[in-house]
Protein backbone atom coordinates (compact mmCIF):
# COMPACT_ATOMS: atom_id res chain seq x y z
CA UNK A 1 0.00 0.00 0.00
CA UNK A 2 1.15 3.19 -0.80
CA UNK A 3 -0.04 5.30 2.42
CA UNK A 4 1.16 8.53 0.79
CA UNK A 5 -2.12 8.54 -0.90
CA UNK A 6 -5.37 9.17 0.51
CA UNK A 7 -7.89 6.20 -0.33
CA UNK A 8 -10.81 9.37 -1.08
CA UNK A 9 -8.21 10.59 -3.41
CA UNK A 10 -7.20 7.27 -5.49
CA UNK A 11 -7.69 4.11 -4.26
CA UNK A 12 -5.63 2.40 -6.85
CA UNK A 13 -2.69 3.99 -6.36
CA UNK A 14 -3.08 4.04 -2.83
CA UNK A 15 -3.94 -0.14 -2.86
CA UNK A 16 -1.04 -0.64 -5.70
CA UNK A 17 1.21 2.40 -5.45
CA UNK A 18 4.18 0.32 -3.72
CA UNK A 19 3.85 -2.68 -5.67
CA UNK A 20 3.83 -0.09 -9.16
CA UNK A 21 7.19 1.45 -7.89
CA UNK A 22 9.04 -2.02 -7.09
CA UNK A 23 8.01 -3.73 -9.78
CA UNK A 24 7.71 -1.83 -12.88
CA UNK A 25 6.09 -3.45 -15.95
CA UNK A 26 9.07 -4.78 -18.18
CA UNK A 27 9.23 -3.03 -21.77
CA UNK A 28 8.90 -6.08 -24.04
CA UNK A 29 5.68 -6.63 -21.61
CA UNK A 30 2.32 -5.25 -22.00
CA UNK A 31 1.16 -6.54 -18.11
CA UNK A 32 3.55 -7.91 -15.22
CA UNK A 33 1.97 -9.44 -12.12
CA UNK A 34 3.71 -11.79 -9.56
CA UNK A 35 2.58 -14.77 -11.58
CA UNK A 36 3.89 -13.46 -14.30
CA UNK A 37 7.56 -13.59 -11.98
CA UNK A 38 7.06 -16.38 -11.00
CA UNK A 39 6.30 -17.86 -14.85
CA UNK A 40 9.42 -16.22 -16.16
CA UNK A 41 11.21 -17.67 -12.61
CA UNK A 42 10.43 -21.15 -13.52
CA UNK A 43 10.69 -20.90 -16.89
CA UNK A 44 14.63 -20.20 -16.23
CA UNK A 45 15.16 -22.67 -14.13
CA UNK A 46 13.31 -25.52 -16.72
CA UNK A 47 15.89 -24.78 -18.79
CA UNK A 48 18.87 -24.87 -16.65
CA UNK A 49 17.74 -28.32 -15.96
CA UNK A 50 17.20 -29.01 -19.59
CA UNK A 51 20.46 -27.92 -20.97
CA UNK A 52 22.18 -29.96 -17.82
CA UNK A 53 20.33 -32.53 -18.61
CA UNK A 54 21.59 -32.52 -22.04
CA UNK A 55 25.23 -32.56 -21.36
CA UNK A 56 27.24 -35.91 -21.42
CA UNK A 57 28.32 -35.72 -18.02
CA UNK A 58 27.53 -38.70 -15.19
CA UNK A 59 23.67 -39.10 -15.43
CA UNK A 60 21.38 -41.42 -14.07
CA UNK A 61 19.29 -43.49 -16.13
CA UNK A 62 16.14 -40.75 -16.22
CA UNK A 63 18.16 -38.05 -16.50
CA UNK A 64 20.06 -39.45 -19.99
CA UNK A 65 16.88 -40.37 -21.48
CA UNK A 66 15.29 -36.59 -20.61
CA UNK A 67 18.22 -34.86 -21.61
CA UNK A 68 18.94 -37.35 -24.72
CA UNK A 69 14.89 -36.59 -25.71
CA UNK A 70 15.60 -32.55 -25.33
CA UNK A 71 18.80 -32.81 -27.40
CA UNK A 72 17.22 -33.84 -29.85
CA UNK A 73 14.23 -31.84 -30.08
CA UNK A 74 16.91 -29.08 -30.06
CA UNK A 75 19.17 -30.26 -33.03
CA UNK A 76 17.69 -28.15 -35.57
CA UNK A 77 20.34 -29.35 -38.06
CA UNK A 78 18.88 -32.93 -37.80
CA UNK A 79 15.52 -31.58 -38.03
CA UNK A 80 15.78 -30.00 -41.16
CA UNK A 81 17.80 -32.90 -42.81
CA UNK A 82 14.74 -34.72 -42.31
Amino acid sequence: MDLSVRPGDNFYVYANGNWLKNNPVPASKTRWGSFDELREESSKRLQTLLDDAAKNTGRDRKTQIIGDFYAAGMDSTAIEAK
